[in-house]
């Protein structure tokens, strides 16, 4: 992603003015699918667009055919007041980002972090910057770029959350603090933070962690942390076994989802059960030293924390 690029043999090919740039990335962002000329017109222009916006707007749509048309199976048609670029999804770098880290996703749920973190990882790497930078966009498209970055940022925790499954906490807590960095409002990344450092071994810097989180939330939102933080930070208080994520359900080697969980291996044992959303459970390396509680805050399972 990053800055609008149309390459050719990995050659870069000239898109024309600002406004065909942001022509071409409104229909981008609705690839295969037809825009009206009044969201194109709110889109190019909002609220002081010209007398001769639509003739602009057919100028710049017959500008950038001529520009792809380089390219093979890739066609920009007109359907009444309204436009269409068609291509095939693979031929656009948003479409792997989204599928890559879907899979991903999948795999977190499931449990199997080592593919969870190689997919993340790689659609992380396909994000070269905000979508459309350089591109002054009006509100219609901005609020859709606001939600890819927000998926950016979602990819960016779920990415750290099976690293720290993998006993790769000091690592995951570098990449969370510079997401907080840009992003201090984000309770997730506080949680996951603050499990990163205690799994680290460091009790007093995850209590810091809070500690940030806590003054961040009350000074610029006026609320208090969240009850999962809270819990987190209590359990951090009492050296005791973090409660698992909400988003996670107690589960054990060999049980569907939604059986009870069978009994818990010791916590210095190389191949404790761990937490899985969904199908039987993985099991830990032995290299995270962070054993977890249920949610709900009842019987302690000893096993160690899996997100």
């Amino acid at each position: 992603m990053g800055p609008i690029r149309v390459r050719l043999h990995d050659e870069a090919v000239s898109i024309g003015s600002p406004k065909q740039r942001t022509l071409l990335l409104a229909l981008l962002l609705n690839l295969n699918r037809p825009v009206s000329l009044d969201w194109l017109t709110g889109a190019l222009w909002e609220s002081e667009a010209p007398i001769s916006a639509v003739a602009n707007l057919r100028s710049y749509a017959n500008t950038l055919r001529r520009v792809l048309s380089v390219l093979d199976d890739v066609e920009i048609v007109g359907k009444g007041r309204s436009y269409q670029l068609l291509a095939a999804p693979q031929r656009l770098d948003l479409t792997s980002f989204e599928q890559t880290a879907q899979s991903g996703r999948a795999a977190l749920a499931r449990g199997d972090f080592t593919a969870a973190m190689a997919q993340l990882r790689e659609a992380i790497d396909l994000w070269r910057g905000p979508v459309g930078q350089g591109i002054d966009c009006e509100k219609p498209m901005a609020a859709r770029l606001a939600a890819l970055r927000e998926q950016y940022m979602t990819v960016l925790e779920d990415h750290a959350e099976a690293g720290i499954a993998l006993g790769a906490c000091a690592e995951a807590a570098f990449g969370l603090r510079v997401l907080l960095g840009d992003e201090p409002l984000r309770e997730r990344s506080w949680g996951l933070l603050m499990r990163a450092v205690y799994g680290s071994g460091d009790t007093a810097g995850a209590l810091s962690v809070y500690a940030q989180a806590r003054t961040q939330l009350v000074r610029d939102l006026g609320i208090e942390p969240s009850e999962e933080l809270r819990h987190v930070h209590r359990a951090i208080l009492n050296r005791a076994p973090l409660p698992l994520p909400r988003h996670w359900e107690l589960s054990s080697p060999g049980h569907r989802e939604g059986a009870a969980p069978g009994p818990a291996a010791p916590a210095n044992s190389a191949r404790s059960p761990v937490a899985s959303r969904r199908g039987a459970a993985t099991r830990c390396h032995g290299n995270c030293p962070v054993p977890c509680s249920s949610p709900d805050g009842g019987e302690r399972q000893r096993m160690w924390w899996r997100p």
